[in-house]
């Protein structure tokens, strides 16, 4: 077994980094720690973590090997933070979409829906056995109360700490008691809950959700009391609740975007012919049940949803001024292709005012916040992490410049390389 681990883990690796001490030369850093760009630095790697970052020296450093940064950018690996892993229902497997995100710089994927092979797959993955990005997995809570009596509980959470589970994920169908129980013991237990909104922004505090997903909710709670909205933020801030809104998705689902415009999307000209048009025929499909019984009801969704999204966007920029930390992810969805959706995410947040700085630091810095791992990972700093993307082109300047991805490496470890 052991030999078999062996030529696996040389299957999936790359020659050209090993996980040693090299230093990237004469690279133009973007920290995210703060607002700039280092130029013309070298960044010291060891055993996957980054050393030292100093300024560039012509002469090479006895003892590392030397990777030529000239003219590239690097800032932190990014992070997709609402995902559904491919579960076989449609043309695309999980190794496709893992090369898919590591071709567009995603180092950190967010699982929200886990399933009972997750637990030795992540671990596969961290063992380097699969080729993919940094998995966090979650175990959704039961729908039906009395699948969440005392008993069951208990056996529930002993299910999270021995597969290790990141976070529980709560969908819908609780009740008040039921919710109760179920906070007091996350709460006792130490373990993380997020998810689909519990009535409301505020409730979901109080129960101890540490992230609320979907931008409905948000739009729910400033409608109700848009006065206090301010304070409501604050709330979040100071609980450390964090915000995903998953706008691609809202707009897709909402028929903002033409068939041809969702043909057009990134990434749509790289993936399956047969995935293409099975999302086509699936939307086609989605699009037929609401014009079905009377073109009004269609009609009537697409104005709703433009309604809802045109105003959002004045509340994220509100969120981001008040320091709420927004996380970001397309979703899963038709026509949002693993890993390329982040970038049609990412011009919805520029659209909304969001500088191209906030939208970086939320990519990457703020979702390390959400797992209480900001020393580790998130910014280019000495005693971090070395996942960290090369880019052609400075996003700093424009957000699509994120698409400019050469080179993708986790904790030192080259995964993807531009040919």
């Amino acid at each position: 077994m052991k030999r078999i681990n062996s030529i696996l883990l040389a299957l999936f690796s790359t020659a050209s980094f090993a996980q040693n001490t090299f230093v990237i030369s004469d690279v133009h850093v973007i920290p995210i720690s703060t607002n700039t760009v280092l130029e013309h630095q070298d960044v010291y790697i060891k055993d996957g973590i980054i050393e030292k970052i100093e300024a560039h020296k012509a002469a090479a450093t006895p003892g590392y090997k030397l990777i030529k940064g000239s003219d590239k950018y690097m800032m932190p690996g990014l992070a997709d933070m609402h995902v559904h892993l491919p579960d076989g229902s449609e043309p695309l497997t999980k190794q496709q979409a893992y090369d898919y995100y590591l071709q567009t710089g995603v180092t950190v994927l967010r699982s929200m829906r886990g399933e009972k092979f997750h637990p030795a797959h992540r671990d596969s993955i961290a063992k380097g056995w699969i080729k993919a990005p940094k998995l966090y997995i979650s175990n959704p809570l039961p729908e039906i109360d009395s699948l969440l009596n005392k008993k069951r509980l208990k056996a529930f959470v002993a299910e999270i700490k021995n597969n290790k589970y990141d976070f529980v994920k709560y969908l819908n169908g609780l009740n008040d008691k039921t919710m109760a129980e179920v906070s007091k013991v996350i709460k006792s237990n130490k373990i993380v809950i997020a998810g689909h909104v519990y009535k409301d922004v505020r409730t979901s505090m109080k129960l101890g959700f540490r992230s609320i997903e979907h931008l409905s909710p948000i739009m729910d709670a400033f409608n109700a009391d848009t006065a206090n909205f301010d304070k409501l933020l604050a709330e979040m801030k100071a609980n450390n609740v964090s915000f995903c809104p998953t706008e691609s998705f809202s707009q897709i689902v909402g028929f903002q975007y033409s068939i041809d415009q969702n043909m057009s999307r990134n990434g749509m000209n790289i993936i399956d012919t047969a995935l293409a048009n099975t999302w086509k025929r699936n939307y086609i499909g989605y699009m037929g049940q609401f014009k079905k019984s009377a073109v009004p009801i269609y009609l009537k969704q697409t104005k709703r949803a433009k309604m809802e999204i045109d105003a959002f966007h004045p509340i994220l920029r509100r969120m981001v001024k008040a320091d709420v930390n927004v996380l970001l992810s397309p979703d899963n969805c038709l026509f949002n292709v693993p890993g390329y959706a982040m970038l049609e995410e990412m011009k919805l947040y520029r659209d909304a005012g969001i500088s191209n700085y906030d939208i970086l630091k939320i990519s990457t810095l703020n979702a390390a916040n959400f797992f209480n791992e900001s020393k580790k990972w998130g910014t280019v700093e000495s005693g971090k992490d070395a996942t960290l993307i090369l880019l052609e082109k400075n996003p700093l300047e424009n957000i699509e410049n994120i698409s400019s991805v050469s080179t993708t490496m986790i904790k030192g470890k080259l995964m993807w390389e531009k040919k």
